[in-house]
């Protein structure tokens, strides 16, 4: 950017005007051919309203420096000024491939009762409403193709969330494509290309596995920075952040997955649609060639790219969103546990050991599981008991942590994170531990022992009893799914199918 600060700059634009001030003009290639504008228009109180505003003024700044001032008295022999300004305009936006816009993207909202909720009209809000008043074209136009679908999807998120704001349409540009899209079109570019290579290198009889590695990594990396567009949006310390595009993200990736399902379920497919989140569909009893039908449909008539990332012969759900676990069925093949709480590293290594392997068990040997897990269990809670008596296994095995989110004063002083963070002198960032202790064994009045719950950041006074009920806890779900629990209670649990097969897992 270069500033020429010869006060005797005079400048004369298109419009006929001139002016004195400091030529600032760029001719770097991000910007060449490239204009800054602003509009002025009446403030308004309210709701849009045709009567309540009209714009009267316009300026451009070009990136070689050049001034272009409109204003509607320059019309004022027109049968509608403020119509031959807008033509103008509109004139003059077309000349640009790139233009700034002073304040653009933002709408006013309101709630069913009239009341403003946040935001305020943007130049753009309202030069297309003043387009629509005339009925010139528009450079702002609402997007045809399933628009009203994804406009729909999000006030059902709307409603589900409780949050008193409906949606009728949004603005978005037609003429050009914008930078998230553009840069998005090539990431996922890149990983189709990842995956393709991926695909090729897995199926080479000597295939090499520093390489597959490098292009799972790459692929992995592209999906999660399409995925971050969301995050990124709807985060109000993004500079360029706008919750409009991000529930606009949110609810066309709603969208998608209800018509890859939709259409999964109709014919010729008829797939029985087990469980979906996000990016994932799970279809029960899909054939390969239907599946690679399929797949091509999705591509060619929806414009999605998909692929089959598994195929499953057993399968637990829980209901929760990216919640499951599922086995191959291929004996080299770790089961996929996917989003369970029993596995997070907060847990007790003791913990975390026994969760999975008493998982594993029940996915790869379901016909088993009503004689084998109960003793599994007892074998859990004789080992908490053995570890108990070795200070360095219940170092190691049974002590609790946590990565502290905020700066130590933020903490209340008398909760158990502040009070752990300040003994072990930890701060923001920091990962801090504890053990589950006895605090104290108090004699109730009908002469019954009741153990007060504690905690310490030492080994001392386990509290061995809140280990293995918590170890309970973390399966329970699991428990009740596959029917475990019924045979604890003294119940006949019904015959439950040891496999679910052909069932596969469409990534999208």
């Amino acid at each position: 950017m270069t500033v020429n600060h010869n006060p005797h700059t005079t400048v004369e634009n298109n419009a006929g005007l001139k002016q004195n001030s400091p030529l600032i003009r760029s001719y770097r290639d991000e910007v060449i051919n490239s204009a800054s504008f602003d509009l002025e228009w009446i403030p308004i109180k309210g709701k849009y309203q045709h009567n309540k505003t009209k714009i009267y003024a316009a300026s451009f700044c070009t990136n070689w420096g050049e001034r272009i001032v409109l204003h509607i008295s320059r019309h004022s022999d027109k049968i509608s000024p403020e119509r031959a300004l807008l033509q103008e305009i509109l004139f003059y936006l077309d000349q640009f491939p790139l233009t700034f816009g002073w304040y653009s993207t933002g709408v006013c909202v309101y709630n069913e009762k009239g009341d403003r909720v946040r935001g305020r009209n943007s130049d753009l809000f309202i030069l297309h409403q003043r387009c629509l008043l005339y009925s010139l074209k528009s450079p702002i136009e609402l997007r045809k193709t399933y628009a009203q679908e994804t406009i729909d999807t999000i006030n059902e998120q709307l409603k589900e969330n409780q949050i008193p704001r409906h949606v009728s349409k949004y603005w978005i540009c037609q003429k050009r494509e914008g930078a998230f899209p553009k840069l998005l079109d090539q990431v996922l570019s890149d990983r189709n290309k990842f995956l393709q290579l991926l695909k090729e290198e897995k199926s080479k009889s000597n295939s090499n596995p520093f390489l597959i590695e490098d292009y799972q990594t790459h692929q992995l990396g592209a999906k999660l920075f399409a995925n971050a567009g969301f995050g990124l949006f709807g985060n109000e310390y993004f500079k360029y952040s706008n919750y409009q595009v991000a529930e606009c993200i949110t609810a066309e990736g709603r969208r998608i997955h209800k018509k890859l399902e939709k259409k999964g379920q109709s014919e010729p497919y008829n797939f029985e649609v087990i469980y979906g989140f996000t990016d994932s569909t799970f279809f029960k009893d899909a054939t390969d060639d239907l599946i690679q039908r399929f797949i091509k449909d999705c591509k060619d008539n929806l414009g999605i790219t998909v692929d089959l990332k598994n195929v499953f012969i057993n399968s637990i759900f829980y209901g929760k969103k990216n919640r499951y676990v599922a086995w191959t069925g291929v004996e080299k093949d770790e089961p996929i546990i996917k989003g369970l709480d029993g596995q997070a590293e907060s847990n007790p290594l003791w913990m975390r050991r026994w969760f999975k392997d008493i998982l594993v068990e029940i996915i790869k040997h379901p016909g088993t599981r009503f004689e084998i897990i109960p003793k599994m269990m007892k074998e859990a809670f004789y080992e908490s008991k053995e570890i108990c008596n070795n200070r360095l296994r219940i170092e190691n095995e049974l002590k609790f942590t946590h990565r502290l989110k905020k700066y130590v004063y933020e903490y209340a002083e008398h909760g158990r994170t502040g009070i752990i963070a300040r003994l072990l002198e930890k701060d923001k960032g920091d990962i801090i531990h504890w053990y589950e202790t006895v605090k104290e064994v108090k004699i109730t009045k009908n002469g019954k022992q009741k153990i007060v719950k504690g905690y310490s950041i030492t080994p001392d006074n386990l509290n061995i009893e809140y280990y293995k009920k918590a170890l309970t806890t973390k399966l329970r779900d699991t428990l009740e799914i596959t029917e475990i629990r019924q045979l604890e209670k003294g119940r006949v649990p019904k015959l439950m199918n040891d496999s679910i097969p052909n069932q596969s897992s469409i990534s999208h």
